[in-house]
């Protein structure tokens, strides 16, 4: 099964129902959203990564998003302050498939590989296909998509999951090939001020645990495990260790 093509061909009938209810110049809006998404995971998602502001579709691009975004064609994932009242951030957006993302991106940027792309600028968009990977998984398990930012050019985490009983966790996603404590730092933060008893890094290593200076337990897992998310998470928080033990998760020394 040709899975590249698969995808191919899913995108095209998305756009064919798309260009039905709209003129030939707005239907060009679809390919240049999902694009401009694709281009820019795990960044703040502005309107001018669609269109230029000078284009005459520019004032169109924010109902066009929120029609793809109701078609669930794109996600979109909120990020919060650290008080109710502080607003301003960006949101972030994601495609409904991380292998579209890849895909659609690939066309206009040079090519990443997990292993051989060690330039920090070329793994920045491999950290952003992590991201729309996980992103997937929070929506099949119900989860709204939300992030969360301690100020402008400050402590980040990229998701937070919601528990059952209404705690939550923060996710932190990245695309390195080893864990390293100061991938931690967003994690740390959030919990200290929300009162977290664990934090879950997704990145590229074997999958893992430790506790950061600040006390905080964190299990790092590998993006092949994400599917297992809910199953690790409710695991340790329910303080059962049968089912972590069988991952083989490594300490690591802080």
């Amino acid at each position: 099964l040709n899975w590249r093509q698969l995808r191919r061909d899913l995108f095209l009938d998305y756009r064919s129902d798309f260009a039905r209810n709209f003129s030939a110049t707005e239907a060009s809006l679809f390919d240049q959203c999902l694009r401009g998404v694709a281009s820019n995971l795990g960044s703040p998602s502005k309107y001018t990564q669609m269109v230029r502001t000078t284009s005459a579709l520019y004032r169109r691009v924010p109902d066009f998003l929120e029609l793809l975004e109701s078609w669930k064609l794109i996600y979109k994932s909120d990020t919060r302050g650290t008080r109710p009242e502080q607003k301003g951030f960006a949101p972030k957006r994601y495609l409904y498939d991380p292998g579209l993302a890849n895909d659609l991106r690939l066309t206009a940027l040079p090519r990443i590989d997990i292993l051989s792309s060690l330039d920090a600028a070329q793994r920045t968009p491999v950290g952003g296909i992590v991201e729309n990977v996980l992103a997937t998984e929070l929506v099949a398990l119900g989860q709204n998509l939300t992030g969360w930012k301690k100020g402008v050019n400050s402590s980040e985490v990229d998701f937070i999951y919601r528990m059952t009983m209404g705690d939550t966790i923060p996710i932190e996603c990245k695309a390195s090939l080893v864990t390293r404590p100061r991938d931690t730092g967003g994690l740390a933060e959030y919990a200290a001020r929300h009162g977290s008893k664990l934090g879950v890094l997704v990145n590229l290593d074997m999958p893992g645990k430790l506790t950061t200076s600040t006390g905080l337990k964190v299990i790092h897992i590998p993006v092949y495990l994400i599917d297992r998310l809910a199953e690790i998470v409710e695991a340790l928080c329910e303080n059962t260790s049968n089912s972590t033990d069988s991952l083989g998760l490594t300490t690591h020394d802080n």
